[in-house]
């Protein structure tokens, strides 16, 4: 083969090449923020939200499809390290370090006695520090990366119920200290309250603590009917309401209520021992 016939070749080879880089979708990478949060790319996509008839509460109901646009999300709940930034910083007039002691007892663990309220004044501080718009995420894109890539199933994990290996929730521990009657006595998950931030594995889009623990607050308002009219892109909630949306269930919940699909509704200036939050950033 002559040299310019190979020349041709390689020339057109790299041409090619080109045009099939320029038509691949550059994919976010994650980052770790000012707070030392990674932050994860989820790319976004379409997923069946909600549960089937006969698999969750009437107001997951019905099952319908979603698409998302691409988000960023914190790999762990915020921890009581960041929240220590945020209220030295901030100027917050949140004071519960008294009431969070026996729950999250270290640095590694992640806040609680957080209401939606606080929540907020967290992300607006963030995003003011930064210049980067931080909220929290909404059901949707809760849901969405609750479910790690898994299409229809229960928990981040599958369908399997929690065994004290995947999750924190109401088990034997948690009985001999809050004699709730749900809690399920023949498992013992190793925390009687919260468990650290990165406890367990992380869910198919590396996500810490997406069922159990602590109910993260979600951006909207709830409404046990929002579903029958939701829109199927970018779904952000009702416009107004009286409750705000958590999700994930906590460590004081039985497992049914850590379902992925799971709604519950609570109000906005609720201060609980098991409740909590993470957050999401907008690509720029």
């Amino acid at each position: 083969m002559s040299m310019k016939i190979m020349l041709e070749k390689h020339v057109k080879t790299a041409i090619i090449l080109s045009i099939l880089l320029l038509c691949v979708p550059i994919t976010a990478s994650a980052f770790r923020n000012s707070l030392g949060m990674d932050m994860l790319p989820i790319k976004g996509g379409s997923f069946v939200m909600g549960s089937e008839k006969g698999r969750g509460g009437e107001d997951e109901m019905p099952a319908h499809e979603v698409t998302l646009g691409p988000f960023y999300i914190s790999d762990t709940e915020v921890t009581i390290a960041q929240w220590k930034v945020f209220c030295g910083s901030s100027g917050t007039s949140w004071n519960k370090w008294n009431d969070i002691a026996a729950y999250s007892p270290a640095d590694i663990y992640p806040v609680c006695f957080v209401s939606w309220e606080d929540a907020k004044e967290f992300c607006n501080w963030l995003s003011a520090k930064e210049g980067r718009t931080y909220r929290l995420p909404t059901e949707a894109e809760w849901e969405y990366a609750a479910r790690g890539g898994l299409q229809g199933m229960s928990f981040p994990w599958g369908d399997q119920e929690p065994d004290g290996t995947q999750c924190n929730f109401a088990d034997r521990l948690e009985f001999e200290k809050e004699k709730d009657i749900w809690a399920d006595q023949n498992i013992a998950d190793g925390y009687a309250y919260c468990a650290p931030a990165r406890a367990y594995a992380p869910n198919g889009f590396g996500l810490y603590n997406m069922a159990g623990n602590l109910w993260e607050w979600c951006e909207d308002w709830y409404c046990a009917t929002y579903y029958r009219e939701s829109p199927s892109k970018d779904p952000a909630g009702p416009s107004s309401g009286r409750l705000r949306s958590v999700r994930g269930g906590a460590w004081c919940f039985h497992p049914d209520m850590l379902r992925v699909s799971n709604r519950y509704g609570a109000d906005p200036t609720l201060r609980s021992g098991f409740t909590g939050f993470r957050i999401v950033a907008m690509e720029e």
